[in-house]
């Protein structure tokens, strides 16, 4: 609480760790082993700049989607969410094809598709934008940048493609 309460990102991840490997300890405050395990996950998923020199975040949210059967879909996001904060688009697509292909819920499945789909929607919505501007901006140039603009297009097109194809 209190390392999170001061943007202590990493020593607040670091300590949890460290408790989750002690099979004695007993939380001062009360929670459980999942609650610990998934307070770890979401503090490496949403600060993964905090922690991605000094834990094994990959491993540790598989670990995660491994033991707790009912965070699956939510773990299976955490794991995409850490690559997508990390600028790793395609790791984190590689993510939500692995997730779509090995939950075992409608519930999980669903999940990680609506995430998965949402990404994918606003990654193309901001390649749209950019193309829309960078045209903009050559018009008002006078200038010829076709090569890049038919690049950007095509895809453009591959990315509607992945979506209708989702």
């Amino acid at each position: 609480g209190y390392l999170m309460d001061i943007g202590q990102y990493e020593e607040a991840a670091r300590q949890l760790a460290l408790c989750l490997d002690d099979i004695h300890l007993v939380s001062p405050s009360g929670q459980t082993e999942h609650q610990m395990w998934m307070k770890l996950c979401d503090i490496c998923a949403r600060h993964p700049e905090a922690v991605v020199n000094s834990l094994k975040v990959e491993a540790i949210i598989r670990s995660g989607i491994s033991k707790f059967s009912d965070e699956v879909g939510r773990l299976w996001n955490a794991l995409a969410d850490y690559y997508i904060r990390l600028g790793q688009f395609e790791k984190a697509r590689d993510v939500y094809e692995e997730a779509i292909n090995s939950v075992v819920t409608v519930r999980d499945f669903t999940i990680v598709f609506d995430a998965y789909v949402k990404v994918e929607e606003s990654v193309l919505t901001t390649k749209i934008r950019f193309l829309q501007e960078s045209q903009g901006q050559v018009d008002a140039e006078s200038g010829e940048n076709d090569e890049a603009d038919a690049g950007e297009m095509a895809d453009i097109n591959m990315r509607l493609a992945r979506v209708e194809y989702l």
